[in-house]
């Protein structure tokens, strides 16, 4: 993992809870996104939800795969949205990987995808809502 990408999740509040559950920050390759919810508030700023659903095999190529995968859900929240683009949202929604960067004091998500959901979320700040042991 490189420095741009690390500095880039540190600024994800409560990152720790992935990085406990994974013992890395995973690439989230084969992870399926199954819920993206859109929400308003009175305070003008808006966010985003995403639900993510990671592989438990295929996230630990290049790692070390633990003894007993633990498969979850993890919910990421977007909030203060400057930007967004989705397309292809549809039954199937694997991603190849998800990566963050950081943009002028922001936070850019790229779910990629070779097919299914592809989207591009640039917010004031990222939270891992949850994570849930499945």
């Amino acid at each position: 993992m490189d420095n741009t990408w690390e500095a880039a999740i540190r600024q994800i509040v409560n990152h720790e809870i992935v990085y406990h559950h994974f013992g890395h920050w995973p690439t989230f390759h084969a992870a399926e996104v199954t819920k993206v919810i859109f929400e308003t508030h009175t305070t003008g700023r808006y966010s985003v939800t995403a639900v993510l659903e990671p592989d438990r095999n295929i996230h630990y190529v290049g790692g070390t795969p633990p003894d007993h995968p633990k498969p979850c859900r993890i919910e990421l929240q977007f909030t203060g949205v400057q930007e967004w683009s989705f397309a292809n949202f549809g039954v199937q929604n694997a991603l190849e990987e998800l990566w963050f960067e950081e943009r002028g004091g922001a936070l850019a998500a790229f779910f990629v995808s070779s097919s299914g959901m592809k989207a591009t979320i640039v917010a004031d700040e990222v939270l891992v809502l949850s994570l849930v042991v499945l």
